[in-house]
């Protein structure tokens, strides 16, 4: 029993790491080795199997830039954690960085994006570096600016517009269709986010509230040109 329930946290670790680290799974193995390799970790791993010491001034060098976050750090299946975010070896960080910055985000995006998958201490400091000396990035930032909201009109009348998207939670599938002149909603589970699936769980919502004028879905509009099949 007990190896069931390791096996089945070894499962939902890789899940969690596989799908949003940006790294593929021979490259997940590659952390691993690297993570053997890494004195400093193989320190701090020690320290979570036995036990952290009383004061911050008991713990190796290598383990006291941890101290503050002590209660968060954990050790699974030969990666050492902090919370659900992979603690990353010395030799990975500058890799770990490009791939973070790959996508030239900006400085906050990147930070965000960090602190959803990766963790080493200094590592706000360093995304803040590697992003303020790039040149295409510096070239560009101030021209980076908002676009106007716009807002849409009030309809005239309920179910005459109304907004629609798709979210998952708990691994489950849902659409959330908007009145925007009431503010009412409707949230429904979907089977498969595959179009014919979409549409027949609008056409069962339809059925109900009566056919609106106009469908907005990810800013696009759809219109009923009067047609209600």
């Amino acid at each position: 029993m007990k190896d069931d329930e390791n096996e089945n946290k070894k499962d939902k670790f890789k899940i969690h790491t596989l799908e949003y680290l940006p790294i593929n799974e021979k490259k997940m193995e590659k952390f691993k080795t690297e993570m053997a390799n890494d004195v400093k970790l193989q320190q701090l791993k020690q320290v979570v199997l036995d036990g952290w010491p009383d004061t911050r001034a008991e713990c190796q060098e290598a383990v006291k830039p941890y101290w503050n976050y002590r209660d968060e750090i954990g050790y699974y299946d030969g990666y050492v954690t902090k919370n659900k975010r992979l603690i990353v070896p010395d030799s990975l960080r500058p890799d770990m960085l490009k791939k973070l910055h790959n996508t030239h985000m900006g400085l906050e995006k990147t930070k965000q994006r960090a602190r959803d998958i990766l963790f080493w201490p200094g590592i706000k400091t360093d995304i803040t570096e590697l992003i303020t000396s790039w040149g295409v990035c510096n070239q560009f930032k101030n021209n980076q600016q908002r676009e106007p909201l716009l807002q849409h009109g009030i309809p005239d009348r309920p179910w005459q517009k109304v907004g629609t998207d798709l979210f998952e939670l708990d691994r489950q599938n849902y659409i959330v269709i908007v009145d925007y002149f009431s503010k009412f909603f409707e949230v429904a589970k979907l089977t498969s986010t595959k179009s014919t699936s979409v549409i027949k769980k609008l056409k069962e919502i339809f059925s109900r509230y009566g056919i609106p004028e106009e469908v907005m879905s990810d800013n696009f509009r759809a219109r009923n040109s009067g047609n209600s099949q």
